[in-house]
């Protein structure tokens, strides 16, 4: 079920911080183009540009760093992954279980990274996603990263299966 968890949740933190770097951006955009209009509202000759570029601008400066965030979010999730399969002793009937899932999760891979291209070619928000390249290059090779995760578990639990039996007879 991990692999389950992988998808929904990296798409949703992905999805997430796209939109919260998008948001933060345009308001910082429209408040800095505005600021000539709002500062001669104010008597005192406040310059609304400056203290947008110093509070809203700082914002836009630290979700910079999502973009590198969120790739290793997902490696570290694909490696939890791998970790765990290894760490747990199953019995052989739960791997034909994890066989059924493992094929299941494959083929629902292919319409969330299609979803995902999707929102990602979409020209309002399209231009959010530059710089998100490590979440971008996994959603859209997904199904190859459930393959090759999945598989390695797989493998893993095989090991864990040979190991316990030699261990217990």
């Amino acid at each position: 079920m991990d692999l389950f968890v992988f998808m929904i949740i990296g798409l949703a933190i992905s999805i997430i911080c796209v939109i919260m770097y998008f948001v933060a951006d345009t308001t910082n955009n429209r408040l800095i183009e505005e600021g000539e209009k709002l500062t001669e509202n104010f008597d005192n000759g406040v310059n609304v540009s400056s203290i947008a570029e110093e509070s809203v601008g700082g914002v836009v400066n630290s979700y910079e760093y999502l973009k590198w965030i969120t790739g290793l979010l997902l490696i570290a999730f694909a490696l939890s992954i791998v970790i765990s399969s290894f760490m747990v002793r199953t019995e052989p009937v739960f791997f034909v279980a994890y066989l059924l899932i493992y094929i299941v999760a494959i083929i629902v891979s292919v319409p969330i990274s299609n979803t995902y291209e999707t929102i990602y070619e979409n020209p309002s928000i399209s231009a959010s996603f530059e710089g998100f390249y490590a979440q971008t290059w996994i959603f859209l090779n997904l199904p190859i990263w459930i393959i090759t995760i999945g598989g390695i578990a797989g493998l893993f639990m095989v090991v864990n299966l040979v190991r316990a039996s030699r261990e217990y007879g």
